[in-house]
């Protein structure tokens, strides 16, 4: 997995919610597994999410491209098609 793009929100100074947009593509042409998977700050049985006064890291990063909820990547990262062909 390659993690390419990262957004992160705010509500009230705390993070509220983390997308990933990682590129997941093992072998054959880069890029033609792209997924963006997202963790909010409220619990969701099997996925990750965000604690409560959760500090922003290369870990948490991680943890979301491994076990976030799989979003649409064009909802997140409009134009990641322009920018990863």
């Amino acid at each position: 997995m390659n993690i390419l793009e990262t957004r992160i929100f705010y509500t009230k100074g705390q993070i509220s919610k983390i997308v990933v947009l990682a590129d997941y593509t093992s072998v054959g042409k880069p890029y033609s597994d792209i997924r963006a998977l997202e963790a909010k700050n409220q619990p969701c049985s099997g996925y990750e999410f965000i604690k409560p006064n959760e500090t922003l890291s290369d870990d948490l990063i991680n943890r979301i491209a491994d076990f976030g909820i799989e979003v649409n990547p064009s909802d997140a990262f409009p134009d990641w098609k322009k920018q990863y062909k």
